[in-house]
């Protein structure tokens, strides 16, 4: 496992759900990232499914950025579920996407039931 990278920002890089798929895999084996930051890359449902996937297994990273890709109301329940399995996470932003109310408030009960303060949710 890589234990040198703490940071990555592939911000409008194109990842799309193929990369997103891999970086969920990379996720759920990795104990240095701390800030992942995936902002404007295409990023939908099955993408996002992948990086919860692999949320629920990280036990390192800290902040976690999906803002402005094309997550719905599943990647969002998904991304729910990751979050409740993970509590080292303290920074999700998935703000501009398309989760829908229904996936917002998974996300916000998900985020309150396994959160200590000071934390950030960005939703919307």
């Amino acid at each position: 496992a890589n234990t040198t990278l703490c940071r990555l920002n592939v911000r409008g890089n194109l990842v799309a759900d193929v990369g997103a798929e891999a970086l969920g895999a990379t996720l759920a084996r990795n104990s240095s990232l701390v800030e992942l930051t995936l902002r404007s890359n295409r990023i939908a449902d099955r993408g996002a499914a992948a990086i919860a996937e692999g949320l629920g297994a990280n036990r390192a990273l800290q902040t976690l950025s999906l803002k402005q890709n094309k997550v719905g109301k599943e990647g969002g329940l998904e991304l729910a579920r990751g979050v409740r399995a993970n509590d080292a996470l303290a920074a999700l932003d998935c703000g501009e996407n398309a989760l829908g109310s229904e996936a917002e408030d998974a996300l916000r009960k998900a985020w309150i039931t396994r959160r200590r303060q000071p934390a950030s949710l960005r939703l919307g």
